[in-house]
């Protein structure tokens, strides 16, 4: 019995040896791709839900509270001219903004009724 498990050893060993030469190799991303900042100032009575548009349909972002500002940061969109889309809670108020998404520099949109 032990003779036959020592005699198999080499053969498990090549085995293996030869599934780990056949595995590929997986690509691996340490960066998103291009980072942009949104800055969202809602003056606005009432928290806004946030998302934006960039061709592709509606990416949520996250709620700006009423009467203050938030920053979002978008990657990899599909274009750089997106919308950005803010709604009440109730849905009963939309705001919609088209702005221009440029590395470096936040880009701004202000909600007002």
């Amino acid at each position: 019995m032990r003779r036959t498990i020592l005699a198999r050893l080499p053969v498990l060993a090549a085995v293996l040896v030869l599934a780990a030469a056949c595995t590929r190799g997986v690509a691996v991303e340490s960066e998103p791709g291009p980072a942009y900042t949104l800055e969202v100032q809602n003056s606005m009575p009432y928290p806004m839900i946030i998302s934006y548009d960039d061709g592709t349909g509606a990416h949520l972002l996250g709620t700006v509270s009423a009467n203050s500002q938030g920053r979002f940061v978008i990657t990899r969109p599909a274009r750089q001219a997106v919308t950005v889309i803010a709604t009440n809670e109730a849905r009963t108020q939309t705001v919609t903004r088209s702005v221009t998404l440029r590395l470096g520099t936040p880009a701004t949109v202000t909600l007002s009724s």
